[in-house]
């Protein structure tokens, strides 16, 4: 499992941890594509990041990834002390299939029993995986009116 920490400049020791898992349709995206965000949530935020490079489809078959989120978690919170992270201050992160690996992680720990995040950051999750959307078609009537072409 591969990991990159990113810290802001002459951080203190401990610091608050977000735990980042990038989008990208859970076939691409990697450190190189958030490379720069990561980056500017360490800054800001004056916080760690601290990004887990997880198994991308079509090579590697659901629950990889997933199964690779939670394993990075459970890692960063393993070797909290040494990584120079507040056990208390764990943030689980995602943009789009990012976010949905934060959320079932938060969800997988909740189940085990396990240590819970301070906190969870869903950019634009993916959260249906089904892409069923029935309920929804039952509420709402679209109709051409409602587009906006540009």
């Amino acid at each position: 499992m591969t990991l990159r920490i990113v810290s802001p400049l002459n951080a203190p020791t401990l610091l608050p941890t977000i735990i980042y898992y990038y989008g990208g349709c859970f076939v691409s995206g990697g450190f190189a594509t958030h490379d720069n965000q990561l980056r500017q949530l360490a800054y800001y935020g004056q916080c760690r990041i601290i990004a887990v490079q997880y198994r991308l489809a079509p090579e590697h078959t659901f629950p990889a990834a997933h199964d690779d989120a939670q394993r990075g978690a459970e890692l960063v919170r393993q070797h909290a002390e040494r990584l120079g992270v507040d056990k208390q201050r764990i943030t689980l992160a995602g943009d789009s299939a990012g976010g949905h690996l934060a959320l079932v992680t938060a969800l997988r720990l909740k189940r085990a029993g396990e240590w819970q995040p301070a906190q969870l950051i869903l950019i634009y999750p993916m959260l249906d995986a089904t892409a069923h959307f029935e309920a929804t078609y039952a509420m709402v009537t679209i109709t051409s009116s409602h587009a906006t072409l540009y």
